[in-house]
This record gives C-alpha cells, sequence and structure tokens, in this order.
C-alpha cells in the first residue's frame, strides 16, 4: 500500500526537480546566478495557470511549504517511519482537499445555473398569474420555494468557498489562483487496484481490508450514478419539461428540475466520496485516526418546488 503512495510521490518530486532544472537551464543565459527560491516559485505559479489536479496541488505543496518539509529529507531522524507516516498523511491531506473543493465547487455552479432556469419558471408563473389562469395560492407556493432555494445557493456558494480557502491555505497560495477543472475524472468500472493485504499486526491488516470495502462500496455507486442514473433521470426530464413548457404547466418543470438536480448533486457526491475512498485506501496503514465525512452538496434541494398541496 505505502509504494503506491511513495510513488506517487516520487513522481512528483521528480517532475518538480526536473521542471527546476529545465526552467534554469532556459534562464541561465541571461543569470548565471538564479536564485533557487525564484525559480521554484516561477515553476509553482506554472502548474497555477492550469486546471488544478490532485497530484499538481502535491507538486505545488512541495514547492511552496518546501523549508517545512525539509525535515523529510533529513537521513539522521531517530524515527524515520514516523517521519514516513506524516508525510504519507500530509500527501493524503492535500489530495483529500482537492476532491473536497472540486466537488464544492462542482454543486455550487451547478447550483448557479438550476436557480437562472428556476426564475425562467417562476417568470412564466408570474405571467399566467398576472393573465388569470393561476391562482395566488400556487404563485405563492412558488415564490416561496424559490426563495427557500436561493437561501441553498448562498449556502452552497459558502461551503465551495470554505473547501476552495482549505485547499489554498494547504498549499500556500491565493484562493483566486486555484481553478480546479469543470468535473470529476470518470470512475472507473471496475476497482482500479488491490491493496496488499500482508501485514505486520491485526489492526493494520483490518483497517486496510475496511478501506478496500469502503473504496469497492463508493466506487459501485458512483459508477452507476455517473453512468446510468444520471443520463437517464436527463434523458426524462428533457423531454417531460418540453412538454410541460408548451402546456404551462410550470409546476411539472419545477418538478422536474428538482428531480434531476438531486440526482446531479448526488452524482457529484458520489464521485467525491469515491475519489476521496481511493485517498484514504493508499494511506489506510498509517491513517489512525477517521476523517471528518465531507459536507453533504445536496442541501435543501426542493422538492417542495413541485408541491402544490
Amino acid at each position: 500500500m505505502r509504494q503506491l503512495v511513495f510513488a506517487a510521490v516520487t513522481a512528483a518530486a521528480v517532475a518538480f526537480f526536473a521542471g527546476g532544472l529545465a526552467l534554469a537551464q532556459a534562464m541561465s543565459d541571461d543569470d548565471d546566478s538564479i536564485d533557487q527560491n525564484m525559480i521554484a516559485d516561477d515553476l509553482a505559479r506554472e502548474y497555477l495557470k492550469k486546471d488544478l489536479s490532485a497530484e499538481t496541488a502535491v507538486r505545488i505543496a512541495l514547492i511552496t511549504r518546501r523549508d517545512e518539509l525539509d525535515v523529510f529529507a533529513q537521513p539522521d531522524v531517530a524515527d524515520a517511519d514516523a517521519l514516513d507516516d506524516k508525510f504519507l498523511l500530509f500527501v493524503a491531506e492535500i489530495r483529500a482537499a482537492f476532491y473536497r473543493d472540486l466537488g464544492a465547487q462542482q454543486a455550487a455552479a451547478y447550483l448557479t445555473d438550476m436557480q437562472s432556469r428556476i426564475a425562467r419558471a417562476a417568470d412564466v408563473a408570474q405571467g399566467l398569474y398576472e393573465a388569470g389562469t393561476m391562482g395566488l395560492l400556487d404563485m405563492m407556493r412558488i415564490q416561496a420555494a424559490q426563495a427557500g432555494f436561493n437561501g441553498d445557493v448562498a449556502l452552497a456558494r459558502a461551503t465551495a468557498a470554505i473547501e476552495n480557502g482549505r485547499l489554498a491555505n494547504l498549499i500556500r497560495v491565493n484562493p483566486d489562483e486555484i481553478k480546479v477543472p469543470p468535473r470529476f475524472l470518470d470512475v472507473p468500472p471496475e476497482p482500479a487496484f488491490e491493496p496488499e493485504t500482508v501485514a505486520d499486526s491485526p489492526d493494520i491488516h483490518w483497517a486496510i481490508h475496511a478501506s478496500y470495502i469502503a473504496y469497492c462500496a463508493a466506487r459501485e455507486r458512483a459508477w452507476n450514478y455517473q453512468e446510468i442514473a444520471l443520463p437517464k433521470r436527463r434523458s426524462v426530464a428533457e423531454q417531460v419539461t418540453v412538454r410541460a413548457y408548451m402546456q404551462s404547466d410550470v409546476f411539472t418543470v419545477l418538478s422536474e428540475l428538482s428531480g434531476v438536480g438531486a440526482i446531479t448533486l448526488t452524482t457529484i457526491e458520489a464521485q467525491r466520496d469515491f475519489w476521496l475512498a481511493e485517498n484514504a485506501l493508499r494511506v489506510a496503514e498509517v491513517l489512525h485516526v477517521e476523517p471528518p465525512p465531507p459536507p453533504r452538496l445536496g442541501v435543501g434541494l426542493p422538492l417542495a418546488l413541485a408541491d402544490r398541496h
């Protein structure tokens, strides 16, 4: 298990030093006394120009926190194994923060888009009310549900800001400099790897086994939402919504928006939880404390939007 993490970290370190040397070579014609700190900082900025990934987040932290991490490179430390464990957990914390941030950003972006769709439906309802084809009680129900949803969007944006700040703090950059990709990588149709089951103690053996069970369950859940549940629900919603708008049935429109919104957020959450489970599996043998569960992304998605009773 530990070899998996060391391989990833080693690759990051190699990329860091190789990139630094390349950058130094490119600059050396102009200045023979290159400041290595400036080289490192320039490399970190290069990483930040593109969409971030869990691995590049680790690479940036290796650069921006290099003074703090010097202790991990000391060959004569008293307890090298304990130091190795701390380093692996440091890497895992950054990866987890990236996945949490990406999930929160996706949820906030989706809910913001959904907010505009609900506003459009509410405008249609307002027109129906003014034309006398919708009653005051129905109009008030829609307005109340819309107001509640707007509050949920504000909460989602706050969660995204918190997760973004958490990641930025870990990798020591400004939150505004972080650009996350628009979506998670696809969840694989089968478990990507199986952990080593040979361990020095029953406790470690069980920790790895339990983490693998959680990883497999998270993968199956996320894959089913990603590949089956969400595409089919979207297809249904598109057809029903078109007919509902033609019939001026605002409550059906809102019902479909609510239904597809709920399953979209659940898919994002399931993908995030899969990558968090994969990350936890990588360090199961050294992770002695259960991390706090990440926040739900569905907030109070308004099923009440469809409620006219």
